[in-house]
């Protein structure tokens, strides 16, 4: 970076960055410009949406920053500029609507192929998970409320048809026991499916997306600490100890919330009742991991796809992006823990380390693979 961009940066960077809110942090964005890489959105009473940018430079802390300055430190790419466009007529701003908006965007064409087939690959998909856990919601609601006489054969074991009628049976008992009609029943269970999908049930062969997302943090916990006990620099590294206390925070917490859900959805009559009476406010509750895991999918990408003698560097560059975890977590999740030990290990990390380097068309090559990995 030169030095006039230098300067330029002083007059926009926060400080010891500490949000309060996830919303305060603001939502990862998969941006393609190489500068913008982990950078995230928020909202702002007096720029509408302002970007939330990490270690430009290299330099420690972050800078906060409009859309309409951005042009006086970079060139957004064009996937970029559509992309905010997208976002900036939104009336809400969460990780389901980055990820929808993104995903029009790839489609759109703008993303590169890979991206685009992702896009439409997830697409495509979402109906039908969305379909699954609707039925795995039917089927526990079979479960809870069916009379032991009735229940000789396991219900994911019982042919369709006869699924079908426990199913109905299980919907009239819990409509009487509510006060609803069936009909009733059947949306509340669609809606509950609904703001679920991406965190499933534990019996689901194939473990949809947060699911995903915590056991990959877990195995890069494991393969990054055994990196680093075979690999004498990176103990040396301050680096090191940041990724391990970030990642194992982000999944006591998440452990911690997973197990809430799954504690609210072994009581299915309840969870309707709960629906029927305050349906947003039980989204905005399902959307807490989501809230929590935004941006993790760039730090799984970053390890999974470097190559070996590239470690040392991409694991400084994760430390850097590590997701800040904001006070509103411990709210959340009911875990204690000392949430300022991230950000002081961070402060001990050696500033002024460009690793956005090489040249900017292979950097954002590399963050259109990275964008066609989290949509």
């Amino acid at each position: 970076m030169a030095g006039d961009l230098a300067a330029q940066l002083a007059n926009i960077a926060s400080g010891d960055y500490r949000p309060t809110t996830f919303l305060e942090r603001g939502v990862a964005v998969p941006f393609t410009t190489p500068l913008l890489l982990g950078a995230r959105l928020r909202p702002s009473s007096r720029k509408g949406l302002e970007l939330v940018i990490a270690n430009i430079s290299g330099g420690r802390g972050y800078y906060i920053v409009s859309w309409s300055a951005l042009a006086e430190i970079c060139a957004a790419s064009l996937h970029d500029e559509r992309l905010f466009s997208l976002l900036s007529s939104r009336a809400t701003l969460s990780p389901e609507d980055i990820r929808q908006a993104a995903r029009q965007v790839a489609q759109e064409g703008w993303g590169g192929r890979p991206a685009a087939r992702a896009a439409q690959k997830a697409a495509a998909e979402a109906p039908l998970d969305r379909m699954r856990i609707n039925l795995r919601l039917l089927h526990r609601l079979v479960r809870q409320t069916e009379p032991a006489a009735e229940a000789t054969t396991p219900i994911a074991h019982d042919t369709p048809e006869q699924q079908q009628r426990r199913a109905k049976k299980a919907v009239l008992r819990v409509a009487e026991t509510l006060g609803l009609r069936p009909e009733e029943v059947i949306h509340g269970v669609e809606g509950l499916a609904a703001i679920h999908q991406d965190v499933g049930v534990p019996e689901e062969p194939l473990a949809p997306r947060l699911r995903r997302t915590l056991s990959e943090i877990d195995a890069m916990t494991r393969d990054f600490g055994a990196w680093v006990a075979a690999t004498p620099a990176a103990r040396e590294m301050q680096v090191a100890a940041v990724i391990t206390e970030g990642c194992a925070l982000t999944l006591r917490c998440g452990t911690a919330m997973l197990g809430q859900i799954e504690a609210g959805l072994a009581d299915m009559a309840a969870l309707l009742r709960r629906w029927r009476l305050a349906p947003d406010a039980m989204a905005n509750e399902a959307a807490r991991l989501d809230w929590l895991l935004d941006g993790w999918p760039l730090m799984l990408n970053l390890w999974q796809q470097v190559d070996a003698n590239e470690r040392l560097g991409t694991a400084w560059e994760i430390a850097m992006l590590l997701p800040v975890l904001p006070r509103e977590a411990a709210a959340w999740c009911g875990v204690e823990a000392d949430w300022d030990e991230t950000q002081r290990l961070r402060r001990l990390v050696p500033a002024q380390r460009d690793w956005r380097h090489g040249r900017h068309v292979d950097l954002t090559a590399r963050n259109e693979r990275l964008l066609a990995w989290a949509l």
